[in-house]
């Protein structure tokens, strides 16, 4: 048994956690809106109408959907991006609900903590956008609400950028001896949503993962991403349509990437631990739901 000083310890360090990751990532975002990333991830789907987005992130992102002219449901697990999202969208004039402490904290074992989710109203009219707080990886109510209960019909999933703040890997859905690190915490949700897509999405509905990467072998970041993925997506009815990268540059003061490192030449790390002499890149990946694909 926790003491209760040491829970109220990983409830506060959750809080204090989220609150820095959702503004240290909004520097982050915005400078990519800026530079118009987000809408050349937009063009991956610009097919489809509806889009349930994994993470809204500091809102830029979501902006982006929606001035590309897609309707939206995001689940977003930090309660302070949710609110910057909502904030900067009603800005722009966007009509904006707000699904929030929908969230059940509770302590366990080993400093770790457990997170479950009230059910959604079924009806919630007319919006633009629709900002739910939620797990993608563990919110089986959301799932229902999406798939039973909502009159929003999805027609692609959009995971760009997946990133999470400090305390994600305490929380009890993530088994340690599987996820050690964000790399890895990433490639275990990449794994979950390519399942839930099968649930989620319609034939010939689209999947659209954006990450960031960096060349520092010069090997073909295109064809590496795409085995990757094809391997994620194998235990699905998805199928990898195929791979793009873009050279972006980095925000002067926000979130550094976690590279593992290749050399032992100090002298090539700048102050974010990123090769000065590599590419940054955006790799996209658009893969498609087929029945037969199994």
């Amino acid at each position: 048994m926790l003491a209760k000083k040491e829970k109220e310890l990983i409830y506060t360090d959750l809080i204090k956690n989220r609150k820095e990751y959702s503004e240290t990532w909004e520097v982050d975002a915005k400078h990519f809106f800026e530079k118009s990333y987000y809408d050349w991830m937009a063009e991956g789907v610009a097919e489809s109408k509806n889009i349930l987005e994994i993470g809204c992130g500091a809102g830029y992102s979501t902006l982006a959907l929606l001035n590309n002219n897609h309707k939206v449901i995001s689940i977003e697990e930090n309660s302070f991006c949710i609110d910057k999202t909502e904030k900067l969208l009603k800005s722009k004039g966007f009509n904006v609900a707000k699904i929030n402490n929908r969230e059940v904290y509770k302590a366990s074992p080993q400093s770790r903590y457990i997170l479950e989710y009230k059910n959604i109203a079924k009806e919630l009219g007319e919006y633009d956008v629709i900002l739910v707080q939620g797990d993608i990886i563990n919110d089986p109510k959301f799932i229902r609400w999406l798939t039973e209960d909502s009159t929003f019909s999805i027609d692609a999933v959009v995971c760009w950028l997946l990133g999470t703040h400090g305390s994600r890997g305490s929380n009890q859905v993530f088994d340690l001896s599987q996820v050690q690190e964000s790399s890895t915490a990433r490639i275990h949700t990449q794994n979950i949503i390519y399942e839930l897509c099968d649930e989620i999405l319609k034939e010939n509905d689209y999947l659209h993962i954006v990450d960031r990467v960096i060349d520092v072998d010069n090997v073909d970041i295109v064809e590496s991403i795409s085995m990757n993925h094809e391997g994620q997506a194998s235990t699905s009815k998805m199928k990898v349509l195929g791979v793009k990268k873009m050279i972006y540059e980095e925000a002067t003061k926000g979130m550094s990437m976690n590279i593992r490192e290749s050399t032992n030449d100090s002298k090539m790390i700048d102050r974010k631990g990123i090769y000065n002499c590599c590419d940054k890149l955006f790799v996209s990946v658009l893969s498609q739901k087929m029945i037969n694909n199994l």
